[in-house]
Formats: C-alpha cells, structure tokens, sequence
C-alpha cells in the first residue's frame, strides 16, 4: 500500500524491524523525511498497536548524536 494524502505526504506500509516481532507499520514521508510512524490496523498479529521502541524510531533516525559514520 502506498497512497499520498491531501498535504503531499505518502503513506507506505511496511514492517518494523525494531525487535522480533516484525510489526505491520504505516510509514508518513513527507518530502523524503518521515514524519510519523504508526501500527497499521490491517496487518494481522498487531492490528495496529506498536511497542514503545517502534513508536521511537523516527526519534532514533533522526537524533543529532546518531553515528552515522564508523
């Protein structure tokens, strides 16, 4: 699934890999950047609700102290 809402953000469903659950997600990206992530209420083993490490992941990419070099 990937629609694009009235603001010209796109909404693409995908999965979270922040643990072993593998969570149904729905992705908001807006100008190349996420803006939201949240539990997608289709997928069938989390029916939408998410832990509180896949709710923070737009957090974690974008923190100022995040390496992002070795």
């Amino acid at each position: 699934m990937d629609m694009t809402t009235s603001h010209g953000e796109q909404v693409i469903a995908s999965n979270c890999r922040g643990c072993h659950g593998g969570c149904g997600v729905l992705v908001h990206v807006k100008d190349g950047r996420i803006t939201n992530i949240e539990g997608n209420p289709d997928f069938p083993t989390n029916h939408g609700t998410m832990c509180s490490k896949g709710l923070a992941f737009t957090q974690l990419l974008y923190h100022p102290d995040r390496l992002k070099y070795p």
